[in-house]
Protein backbone atom coordinates (compact mmCIF):
# COMPACT_ATOMS: atom_id res chain seq x y z
CA UNK A 1 0.00 0.00 0.00
CA UNK A 2 2.64 2.35 0.84
CA UNK A 3 4.24 1.51 -2.22
CA UNK A 4 1.69 2.39 -4.49
CA UNK A 5 1.13 6.02 -2.56
CA UNK A 6 4.51 6.48 -3.25
CA UNK A 7 4.25 5.27 -7.14
CA UNK A 8 1.24 7.42 -7.34
CA UNK A 9 3.32 10.67 -5.88
CA UNK A 10 6.12 10.40 -8.26
CA UNK A 11 3.45 9.66 -11.23
CA UNK A 12 1.77 13.18 -10.09
CA UNK A 13 4.88 14.86 -9.80
CA UNK A 14 6.11 13.81 -13.00
CA UNK A 15 2.98 14.77 -14.77
CA UNK A 16 2.77 18.06 -13.61
CA UNK A 17 6.63 19.15 -14.28
CA UNK A 18 5.94 17.64 -17.97
CA UNK A 19 2.86 19.76 -18.43
CA UNK A 20 4.19 23.12 -16.78
CA UNK A 21 7.15 22.85 -19.33
CA UNK A 22 5.22 22.59 -22.21
CA UNK A 23 2.79 26.25 -21.00
CA UNK A 24 5.66 27.89 -18.80
CA UNK A 25 7.87 30.15 -19.58
CA UNK A 26 10.57 29.22 -17.22
CA UNK A 27 11.89 25.72 -16.31
CA UNK A 28 10.21 24.19 -13.93
CA UNK A 29 10.83 23.57 -10.30
CA UNK A 30 9.56 23.06 -7.27
CA UNK A 31 9.41 24.68 -3.76
CA UNK A 32 8.26 22.36 -0.94
CA UNK A 33 6.26 23.57 1.97
CA UNK A 34 4.60 21.47 4.73
CA UNK A 35 0.96 21.22 5.43
CA UNK A 36 1.95 23.76 9.50
CA UNK A 37 0.05 27.11 9.05
CA UNK A 38 0.17 29.81 11.07
CA UNK A 39 -2.73 29.59 13.97
CA UNK A 40 -5.79 31.62 13.48
CA UNK A 41 -5.68 34.92 14.93
CA UNK A 42 -1.75 34.15 15.26
CA UNK A 43 0.72 37.19 13.38
CA UNK A 44 4.39 35.84 12.59
CA UNK A 45 6.51 38.81 11.96
CA UNK A 46 10.01 38.05 9.52
CA UNK A 47 12.71 40.36 8.33
CA UNK A 48 15.57 38.98 5.97
CA UNK A 49 18.13 40.63 3.87
CA UNK A 50 20.03 39.94 0.40
CA UNK A 51 23.74 41.21 0.50
CA UNK A 52 25.95 41.95 -2.45
CA UNK A 53 29.11 42.71 -2.01
CA UNK A 54 31.03 42.60 -5.51
CA UNK A 55 34.61 41.77 -6.83
CA UNK A 56 34.62 44.41 -9.38
CA UNK A 57 33.98 47.88 -10.10
CA UNK A 58 30.39 47.38 -8.79
CA UNK A 59 28.67 48.77 -5.59
CA UNK A 60 27.46 47.01 -2.65
CA UNK A 61 23.83 46.58 -2.11
CA UNK A 62 21.19 45.85 0.84
CA UNK A 63 18.20 44.44 -0.60
CA UNK A 64 15.99 43.94 2.56
CA UNK A 65 12.28 42.42 3.12
CA UNK A 66 9.65 41.85 5.80
CA UNK A 67 7.40 39.10 5.76
CA UNK A 68 4.00 39.54 7.76
CA UNK A 69 1.86 35.75 8.00
CA UNK A 70 -1.28 35.87 9.05
CA UNK A 71 -3.34 32.79 10.13
CA UNK A 72 -7.21 33.97 9.03
CA UNK A 73 -8.34 30.75 9.66
CA UNK A 74 -7.47 27.10 10.88
CA UNK A 75 -7.25 26.14 6.98
CA UNK A 76 -6.13 29.43 5.11
CA UNK A 77 -2.31 31.54 5.70
CA UNK A 78 -2.08 34.58 4.37
CA UNK A 79 1.79 36.30 3.64
CA UNK A 80 2.63 39.65 2.55
CA UNK A 81 6.33 40.44 1.72
CA UNK A 82 7.48 43.99 1.19
CA UNK A 83 10.66 45.08 -0.61
CA UNK A 84 13.35 47.14 -0.53
CA UNK A 85 17.08 47.80 -2.15
CA UNK A 86 19.80 50.35 -1.22
CA UNK A 87 22.99 50.46 -3.41
CA UNK A 88 26.02 52.47 -1.87
CA UNK A 89 26.21 55.87 -3.32
CA UNK A 90 22.93 55.76 -4.84
CA UNK A 91 19.95 55.91 -1.83
CA UNK A 92 17.28 53.27 -1.03
CA UNK A 93 13.92 52.47 -3.19
CA UNK A 94 10.68 50.39 -2.38
CA UNK A 95 11.16 47.70 -4.97
CA UNK A 96 7.66 46.28 -4.24
CA UNK A 97 5.09 43.67 -2.71
CA UNK A 98 4.33 39.74 -2.81
CA UNK A 99 1.18 38.15 -1.28
CA UNK A 100 1.08 34.59 -0.45
CA UNK A 101 -1.75 32.15 0.42
CA UNK A 102 -2.19 28.48 1.83
CA UNK A 103 -5.17 26.76 1.60
CA UNK A 104 -5.49 23.72 3.33
CA UNK A 105 -8.57 21.90 2.29
CA UNK A 106 -8.51 18.70 4.25
CA UNK A 107 -8.43 19.17 8.08
CA UNK A 108 -6.41 16.42 10.08
CA UNK A 109 -3.87 14.57 9.56
CA UNK A 110 -3.83 12.28 6.00
CA UNK A 111 -0.86 10.14 4.34
CA UNK A 112 -1.15 13.00 1.79
CA UNK A 113 -2.39 16.85 3.15
CA UNK A 114 -2.51 18.55 -0.15
CA UNK A 115 -2.11 22.57 0.53
CA UNK A 116 -2.87 24.69 -2.12
CA UNK A 117 -0.76 27.90 -2.52
CA UNK A 118 -1.70 31.07 -4.84
CA UNK A 119 0.94 33.74 -5.13
CA UNK A 120 0.95 37.42 -6.73
CA UNK A 121 3.79 39.84 -7.38
CA UNK A 122 4.30 43.60 -7.80
CA UNK A 123 8.14 43.74 -8.39
CA UNK A 124 9.82 46.31 -10.13
CA UNK A 125 13.39 45.48 -12.10
CA UNK A 126 15.28 47.19 -9.42
CA UNK A 127 14.92 44.18 -7.05
CA UNK A 128 17.58 42.52 -5.54
CA UNK A 129 15.67 39.61 -3.20
CA UNK A 130 17.12 36.35 -3.67
CA UNK A 131 15.01 33.90 -1.89
CA UNK A 132 16.08 30.76 -3.55
CA UNK A 133 19.10 29.53 -5.35
CA UNK A 134 20.02 27.61 -8.05
CA UNK A 135 22.75 25.22 -8.78
CA UNK A 136 23.86 25.26 -12.55
CA UNK A 137 25.51 22.14 -13.49
CA UNK A 138 28.82 22.87 -15.80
Amino acid sequence: MAMMRLSCVFFLNSFLAIAASLFAQEKPYFVTYDHHLEDSGDLELGFSSTIGIPRSEQRAYLAPYSEFEYGLTKWWTSELYLEGQSTSGDGAVFTGWRLENRFRPMSGRHAITPVLYLEYENINEASRIEKEFVAKHR
